[in-house]
């Protein structure tokens, strides 16, 4: 799966259970829950089977605990769903990972396991029937997975890393697309209403709020097509139903990250990350089917930044993240070269460009929450314009064109903050798949 972002609004015009009948209806929902197409993990038969004797990928749960543990989480739909609530979901309910736990023979989650990921608490009484289902759904893949585990699984845990990653990715995408749609049709109503008033005084201020109200219109068209393919491909992941469509709100925030908690992940990176822990057990391993299934099964997260300069002059990157559990090119390597050194080197290869990266991103992020922190104080002011404007508009005392204009520049302030939202989002996403950092909203 590759993972980019849309044109911004500013390159382009548009961006990216009480009775029985109750009860039936939330286990309508559950059966549709796995039934998703469109987008498989990797094929168990392609590469070697986690069954196979290879205790050597089996290894302590302590060493991935973070220094600084994930926030507590309660999985609760019925208030939307965060970024956390959506990994938590694709980790349990992905039916690749399903697949694989089994035939692994592990009951749990490793990510719950190694620490990475709140294992989460489950809201009591969920009120809507979707909400009773997917609690009902999370509640039974937790049924019988430890608490804590004293060793975990290498391959399962750096699977199950991608897919959440990827389900955070497609949700920011997602709840953006939800929230720009919801800007626009706001909109396209306040338009329509000023057209009416203003055919009925019969001014000619009427054809160009029509005018603004279509091309509003349009964008929400174009929206609302990129936006259903989102859906499904985010519904893939989670192991939905394709049109399901799930409430999503958004996190607490996002801080700056702490450069000495980056620091310290980084100097931790190589014996924390379960691909570069995999390649170095394969390393000293005199076992070659060992070495094999270590480049078969862990090739590398790629992230590219596609930059008009270095951070923090520039404007936020297009970022292209590239999950090799969705590709199974990416994870391909002739045999031959599952020697000792060749996963020697690319371990130290990783990890040093991996690093570079790293830093290119912190850079690029936290300009982004800057120019975000911007943004929004700018759009702050030009609201309380825009409602003084208004107030003289329906008094009589402000021409409609130039009332329109001023909410075509609202407008555009709006879904540009929108925009700079998400590139912190990814940014935050990127960056945090590469460091193997703790998961909270």
């Amino acid at each position: 799966m590759s993972l980019r972002r849309r044109p911004t609004h500013a390159s382009a015009p548009w961006r990216r259970f009480a009775s029985v009948r109750r009860w039936a209806a939330v286990a309508a929902i559950a059966a549709g829950l796995s039934g998703c197409a469109g987008l498989q993990g990797r094929a168990s038969t392609d590469t070697p089977s986690l069954n196979r004797p290879l205790a050597a990928l089996d290894v302590d749960a302590a060493r991935f605990a973070p220094e600084t543990p994930p926030k507590p989480c309660t999985f609760d739909p019925d208030k939307g769903m965060d970024g956390t609530e959506v990994a938590i979901l694709a980790v349990l309910n992905n039916p690749q990972l399903g697949a694989e736990r089994a035939d692994a023979k592990v009951a749990g989650a490793q990510l719950f396991a190694a620490g990475v990921l709140p294992r989460p608490s489950l809201e009591r009484h969920p009120r809507s029937t979707l909400a009773q289902a997917l609690v009902a759904r999370v509640a039974s893949r937790m049924a019988g997975a430890a608490v804590t585990a004293p060793k975990v699984h290498l391959t399962l845990l750096w699977d199950e890393w991608q897919v959440a990653q990827a389900a955070r990715l497609l949700y920011a995408r997602r709840l953006t697309d939800q929230q720009t749609l919801n800007v626009l049709k706001g909109f396209a109503a306040l338009f329509k209403a000023q057209q009416q008033r203003e055919q009925a005084a019969g001014s000619g201020a009427a054809d160009t709020m029509l005018a603004a109200r279509l091309d509003v219109e349009r964008r929400m068209a174009a929206l609302r097509g990129a936006s259903a393919r989102d859906r499904r491909t985010l519904n893939a992941v989670l192991g939905l139903a394709p049109d399901l469509d799930l409430p999503l709100v958004a996190g607490n925030g996002l801080s700056a990250p702490n450069n000495p908690s980056v620091s310290s992940l980084l100097k931790r990176l190589g014996d924390r990350r379960p691909d570069l822990v995999a390649l170095g057990i394969g390393a000293r391993s005199g076992g070659r089917l060992l070495r094999e299934t270590v480049l078969a099964r862990f090739p590398p997260i790629r992230v590219a930044l596609q930059s008009e300069g270095p951070a923090p002059t520039a404007a936020a990157p297009n970022v292209d993240v590239q999950f090799p559990f969705f590709d199974d090119s990416l994870g391909r390597v002739d045999p031959k070269l599952a020697t000792r050194a060749y996963l020697h080197h690319q371990r130290v290869a990783r990890i040093a460009s991996d690093s570079d990266l790293v830093r290119s991103l912190e850079a690029h992020y936290r300009y982004a929450r800057q120019r975000l922190n911007a943004r929004s104080a700018g759009l702050s002011r030009l609201q309380e314009s825009v409602e003084r404007a208004r107030a003289a508009y329906q008094a009589g005392q402000l021409p409609g064109g130039a009332f329109l204009t001023l909410e075509q520049t609202l407008l555009t302030h709006q879904l540009a903050w929108l925009d700079a939202r998400y590139a912190v989002l990814e940014l935050h996403i990127a960056m945090q798949s590469l460091l193997f950092a703790p998961i909270d909203s």
